[in-house]
């Protein structure tokens, strides 16, 4: 594989789904530059999507990922496009991780259990460094549950992870030690900054 796009494309046919917006790419990948990010951690690889438009749009020096999906950590490994990139095949939950700081954390994991991860994912973040969380909207999901075919099943479904997202935002806006900037950015970016 040789580039982004052909990576996308087969990202899509290995299963379908919502792989980082380019919107969104972009603006992390000018905050990194901006910021001078040289190190970040990313919690949810996915397909390595993410990661690899980071490495390859940005001037970071070393991204470790990690995916507790193997089928997905697998297809990532195989279709890597930089050294740049480490993945790792670990749920960041609830396995033991190699201990480092980084400046910068990304988060784009199982939203049932996002105040959980990011509550770890502190313990792990460097000196008045920054966690960006994806898809703090969930627009399209949303979108989604507007539609009159969905089924009832689907809706309870989509009702339990909308109320869990709400908590979740409720959780970040109480942190006394970040502060937590919300932009309307692709399906919502939520830029937390440590205070100490």
């Amino acid at each position: 594989m040789q580039d982004l796009k052909q990576y996308y494309q087969a990202a899509l046919e290995f299963k379908p789904q919502y792989p980082i917006e380019r919107e969104t790419g972009d603006f992390i990948c000018n905050f990194i530059n901006e910021n001078k990010i040289y190190k970040m951690l990313e919690i949810g690889s996915g397909v390595g999507y993410s990661a690899n438009y980071f490495a390859l749009n940005s001037n970071v020096f070393q991204i470790d990922s990690y995916e507790k999906d193997f089928g997905f950590y697998e297809f990532a490994k195989k279709n890597v496009l930089s050294k740049k990139i480490n993945f790792y095949w670990k749920d960041f939950l609830y396995d033991e991780i190699q201990y480092n700081l980084y400046p910068l954390i990304f988060i784009d994991a199982s939203k049932a259990s996002q105040i959980k991860i990011f509550e770890k994912a502190i313990n792990f973040l460097d000196k008045n460094g920054v966690i960006i969380v994806d898809n703090i909207d969930l627009k399209r999901v949303k979108e989604k549950y507007n539609h009159p075919w969905i089924h009832t099943k689907a809706t309870k479904s989509i009702e339990r992870l909308l109320t869990r997202n709400e908590e979740f935002k409720n959780f970040l806006a109480s942190l006394a030690d970040f502060e937590v900037v919300i932009y309307e950015v692709g399906d919502g970016v939520a830029i937390c900054t440590s205070l100490k």
